[in-house]
């Protein structure tokens, strides 16, 4: 683990040329497991998931080592050498995943041809397949759970499974941040679910969490969500609704923010989801804190979702909080 930032001694903000847009970046096991993916070394990257011990870090490896194109070969022929291999089976699935998701796109339901749909529910199926096994064999896998998750959500299989396989998850970490995020794109309305339950699931899990601990950070995730479902003048208003402003700063305070806080492997993207939230209601002071807080490296992931042009954005943004904020 990194160690917390202290708000007190933040070290100036580097130039935006000098930003690290890469979640990896600050974990070397984590950069380890792309590269021996990208050398297409299945037994360096056991190695790596097996000498991990957070659950967050391995579901991190796993995921990272999944995005390298090219490995379905190397895992299909691992698989029926050694069909007992559990993280065989676990990267193959994370690798569909990854496949089908790609074959979708990201964009909502209505612009997403048949044969795009085709193509993603084929990938899950498959996914789908290894993770029953490796939840079999090993119920505990928290990295297992939280792909099924994603699985469930992909292939319409409804919210009441969805929870089940979260509570599966809970019986091994009441906080497993990975798990809880995909739950919480579940809740969504456009996945079935509704704002309340979208509400009340950030809320609990955020203050059942350790003070200091990320998990608050689906405050503003449901915020962000609930504000995506407006247009016009009430999308305006409910982000700066005072109300849901202090229902983000309890958030922030409760985790990024806290003394006790710890950069587990979503320290990046939970600063970076305050400081899109900041940014959108123009608080600029607000959003500096959170953008000197991640220092060179940056993740661009939540604001892709909102924005057009991301990357260029979030610079914007960062450029103006930091010379605004400092006033």
């Amino acid at each position: 683990m990194l160690p917390a930032v202290s708000q007190s001694a933040l070290p100036p903000a580097p130039p935006a040329e000098q930003l690290v847009f890469d979640l990896a970046a600050p974990f070397p096991t984590v950069l380890d497991a792309r590269e021996a993916a990208r050398r297409h070394d299945y037994d360096a990257i056991r190695r790596l998931y097996a000498s991990t011990e957070a659950w967050d870090l391995r579901t991190a490896l796993i995921r990272t080592a999944a995005e390298v194109t090219g490995l379905e070969g190397v895992l299909q022929q691992q698989r029926r050498r050694d069909p007992a291999d559990l993280t065989a089976a676990l990267l193959l699935a994370a690798h569909h995943i990854e496949l089908g998701w790609a074959a979708r796109s990201g964009a909502r339901a209505e612009y997403v041809s048949g044969d795009q749909f085709a193509v993603f529910h084929d990938h899950l199926r498959i996914a789908e397949r290894q993770l029953i096994e490796v939840t079999a064999y090993d119920p505990g896998n928290l990295a297992a759970w939280t792909f099924r998750l994603m699985t469930a959500r992909g292939l319409q299989l409804g919210q009441s499974e969805a929870r089940r396989r979260y509570d599966q998850a809970a019986k091994q970490s009441q906080h497993h941040l990975a798990a809880q995020t995909q739950l919480l794109q579940q809740l969504c309305p456009k996945w079935g679910g509704s704002l309340e339950q979208l509400h009340a699931f950030a809320t609990e899990k955020a203050y059942a969490s350790p003070p200091g601990t990320l998990n608050a950070v689906l405050v503003v995730e449901a915020h962000l969500e609930h504000w995506a479902t407006l247009s016009g003048r009430p999308a305006g208003a409910y982000l700066a609704n005072p109300t849901v402003r202090a229902d983000v700063v309890r958030a922030a305070a409760h985790s990024v923010l806290n003394p006790a806080a710890q950069a587990g492997y979503s320290w990046v993207v939970a600063h970076s989801y305050f400081a899109l939230y900041f940014s959108l209601c123009g608080d600029h002071a607000a959003a500096a804190v959170h953008f000197r807080a991640m220092g060179a490296y940056a993740a661009v992931e939540p604001w892709t979702y909102y924005l057009p042009n991301a990357r260029e954005r979030y610079v914007q943004h960062r450029t103006l909080s930091l010379r605004k904020g400092s006033r």
